[in-house]
């Protein structure tokens, strides 16, 4: 067969250029794709080397996003490094609550040029809400503390003693509350009566 040059311009450059089939390349001109390897062959043409594959936008974000996390896993203080004893844990823990509260104040300050979001102020509160709740609660914890544990001489000693005098206190008001009506001497009588 014989071809234009054209037409044998376009084949080489899809076959040279291009990752396009030998068989649709063929088609186009009019011959079997064995033919056209054997054309190519002949007419001393390199195909087409496609480049290494990479990965893909999804895959490079992870590998990214993965490297990130290792790096601040990275920059976070070993829990080797963390105070044991409750006193120093509690203090490092309210170093931390203000530090982080100092924080959130210095990017506040760096937008006070221009006004917040409304997705940025429910934001901003909510941080500044629950490092509030955290500094609150570790107050009361640390107030708790310092208030030391209910002694047991707080404690009776014997139960039935409570109840004795328990009951003997009822006893007394209602027999008040019975003679509240009654003259100076029934009342009197009354109440010796349940002594």
């Amino acid at each position: 067969m014989v071809f234009t040059d054209e037409l044998l311009a376009d084949a080489r450059r899809r076959y040279e250029q291009t990752a396009e089939a030998k068989s649709a390349i063929g088609a186009d001109l009019g011959i079997a794709p064995s033919t056209f390897s054997s054309l190519a062959t002949r007419l001393g043409w390199t195909r087409f080397a496609p480049p290494p594959r990479g990965l893909d936008a999804a895959a490079r974000l992870t590998a990214k996003s993965q490297a990130l996390v290792k790096a601040a896993a990275a920059a976070e203080p070993a829990y080797d490094d963390m105070p044991m004893d409750t006193a120093a844990l509690v203090a490092w823990l309210q170093r931390e609550i203000q530090a982080q509260i100092g924080i959130v104040k210095q990017l506040r300050e760096q937008e006070r040029a221009e006004p917040l979001t409304d997705e940025a102020a429910i934001r901003l509160a909510r941080i500044l809400s629950s490092l509030a709740d955290a500094l609150t609660k570790l107050d009361r914890h640390t107030a708790g503390a310092a208030c030391g544990p209910v002694e047991p001489d707080d404690l009776p000693e014997n139960i039935d003693d409570i109840r004795i005098d328990l009951a003997r206190r009822i006893d007394a008001f209602i027999a008040s509350r019975a003679n509240a009506g009654l003259p100076d001497d029934a009342a009197a009588a009354a109440a010796d009566g349940f002594q």
